[in-house]
């Protein structure tokens, strides 16, 4: 008797489970990275020049069904805080294995120096290319990665009150895959090996080490340094 009202409550399951429909397949996706950026720092005021250990949080969302995306940067230092919010779109390319994403968004960037702190904030623009430079039938591939942004009239809030501006950004990076992480998702390879961007190269663990350049335009507010990164896709 037990026998048969585990197959009566089992069966109906079952039936009822084959019966429901496919997931549906993700409409995005998305990229999450950390990184540390080793900033050499100028000001106008106090004091003057210092070094800074920035952590940076990425977060990036690109659809699967159109050439749309959307990326989030906030970064903060011993003295400063960087954030942007931008909408990116896939270009057709020129050139094959050529990945060009313009894109306009809106962001921040505030630093305290010894006396009253300075905000610049406002829209920007710019573009960010990728290229192949290795390509392996054992997945071992590196990308070169540049972006340019510029921010063409920017709010600046200073001790001297309040005016405008622009800034501007800048980044070269090489990106690659990271071959130890694959041994860790051993029943995720195929998912692993998975191309997502346009030019190809999207891996599930994959890392960004590079250069990095931001401030004001005809100021000595910059920051400039070499950066390293380690980011998600899923």
């Amino acid at each position: 008797m037990c026998r048969l009202s585990v197959l009566l409550v089992a069966v109906p399951l079952v039936v009822a489970g084959l019966a429901l429909p496919v997931a549906a397949q993700p409409a995005f996706r998305h990229t999450l990275s950390l990184g540390v950026w080793i900033g050499a720092a100028t000001a106008s005021e106090a004091p003057g020049t210092w070094s800074t250990t920035i952590w940076n949080l990425d977060y990036r969302a690109r659809s699967l069904t159109s050439r749309w995306g959307f990326h989030f940067h906030y970064a903060t230092g011993s003295r400063e805080t960087f954030w942007s919010a931008d909408v990116s779109f896939g270009a057709p390319s020129p050139t094959p294995g050529l990945g060009l994403r313009p894109f306009l968004g809106y962001g921040s960037f505030s630093t305290t120096p010894t006396t009253a702190p300075v905000t610049s904030t406002g829209f920007r623009l710019g573009i960010k290319a990728d290229y192949p430079l290795l390509r392996t039938l054992a997945g071992q591939n590196v990308d070169l990665a540049v972006s340019l942004a510029w921010s063409p009239s920017n709010t600046v809030t200073s001790s001297a009150g309040t005016t405008r501006g622009t800034a501007f950004e800048s980044m070269v990076a090489a990106e690659f895959k990271i071959p130890w992480m694959r041994t860790m998702l051993p029943g995720q390879a195929d998912y692993y090996l998975t191309s997502f961007a346009p030019n190809g190269f999207d891996p599930n663990w994959a890392g960004r080490v590079g250069w990095k350049t931001l401030g004001l335009t005809g100021s000595s507010y910059q920051w400039t340094g070499p950066f390293l990164e380690i980011f998600k896709t899923f």
